[in-house]
């Protein structure tokens, strides 16, 4: 019962007026894979890319001095959990189980935030938001990122109540178009 609410309170989420649940299969992807191609990538690098941004939740850049990670090349693969079009424009979802709480009030915007910055959440979305902007360029012609790019959406199942509104459980961030470019360019 327990796991049968939690889908039905996610899939009640409104993005941009449409509830995911009247969002058509055919404009979904699910579990979509990729592999992103790292020229070059180090903890300095990521420092450089994310210092001084203020679309970055604070505390964020701090995190990515704990990061261990030695200079690499090669790929990236990864897995995004949903990328779906509504309104002309693509978003990236992804499904967190994390618990944060026993209250819904544990599931509000600045504990999902520490939780976004604590987990790395916010280095994944904007991997995975270079990842389908790579993608996007290839397959849609006239593509741009500041016109097509919905944003990432990070859902809290836990947490989410749509009786008591999208500030519970669900996490939504536009990364900063440079980010984006600088990341997809390493």
């Amino acid at each position: 019962d327990t796991v049968v609410g939690m889908v039905k309170n996610a899939l009640a989420i409104e993005i941009d007026g449409v509830a995911l649940a009247g969002v058509p299969n055919r404009m979904t992807l699910r579990e979509l894979e990729f592999y992103l191609p790292v020229r070059r990538l180090s903890k300095r690098i990521l420092a450089d890319i994310f210092g001084g941004r203020g679309s970055v939740p604070p505390g964020f850049p701090q995190m990515l001095e704990e990061l261990r990670l030695d200079e690499t090349r090669g790929f990236l693969r990864g897995f995004i959990d949903l990328v779906f079009a509504s309104g002309g424009k693509y978003y990236l979802l992804d499904w967190k189980s994390n618990r944060l709480g026993s209250d819904i009030e544990h599931y509000g915007q600045e504990s999902m935030e520490d939780a976004m910055v604590r987990n790395y959440y916010v280095l994944q979305y904007h991997l995975y938001t270079a990842a389908l902007h790579t993608y996007l360029q290839k397959r849609l012609g006239g593509y741009s990122y500041q016109e097509h790019f919905g944003g990432v959406i990070y859902v809290f199942l836990r947490g989410v109540d749509p009786a008591r509104g999208p500030e519970y459980g669900v996490y939504r961030a536009m990364p900063e178009w440079e980010v984006i470019r600088d990341l997809s360019a390493r």
